[in-house]
């Protein structure tokens, strides 16, 4: 079953990277998404719904412009 280990990476990568500079969309259709690509073992033609989901998200990333993030992280602050 490949559809565990594609979600699991979708959201690790969203909880990581995506998630604080993006939009109220985005921040939807991402772990949605990654939640439905694990009912890819239900359907006949499991890749079907993998590639579906993925082309959403891809569109929804690039439709949706991340947000400003006026926070600084640990290294801009340490220099100052």
């Amino acid at each position: 079953m490949v559809s565990a280990p594609i979600a699991v990476f979708v959201l690790g990568v969203w909880l990581l990277a995506i998630r604080r500079s993006a939009d109220g969309v985005v921040n939807t259709v991402v772990p949605v998404c990654a939640v439905l690509v694990l009912l890819d073992p239900i359907i006949p033609i499991p890749a079907f719904l993998t590639t579906f989901f993925m082309i959403i998200i891809v569109i929804a990333l690039i439709v949706r412009s991340p947000t400003q993030d006026d926070s600084t992280t640990g290294a801009e602050a340490v220099a100052g």
